[in-house]
């Protein structure tokens, strides 16, 4: 699991989450942390890369089977969950 990935999990549990404050939870940790590679190492993350990022974490744990995605009645709003325990993939 990529970095983002394990962040984005351990904001998770196994209840149902809405997916905009999962959301808003992983830019505000993930903008805490440092650029880890590239030419931008040592640097901030800013909020726009965040969100484009969130997005390739959703979609690579839901194919991974880690995540569950539950789509509301409204177009736009979905809840997410972990689909198992996954302390011990945070380690």
């Amino acid at each position: 699991l990529s970095q983002d990935e394990v962040l984005a999990l351990g904001l998770l549990t196994e209840n149902w989450k809405p997916y905009e404050i999962w959301r808003d939870d992983f830019i505000h940790k993930a903008s805490q942390m440092p650029i880890s590679r590239g030419k931008k190492k040592g640097k901030k993350r800013c909020n726009g890369g965040l969100r484009s990022a969130m997005s390739r974490v959703v979609n690579s744990l839901d194919e991974k089977g880690l995540i569950e995605i539950e789509r509301c009645n409204d177009f736009k709003a979905k809840n997410v969950r972990a689909t198992r325990d996954t302390g011990a993939l945070q380690q």
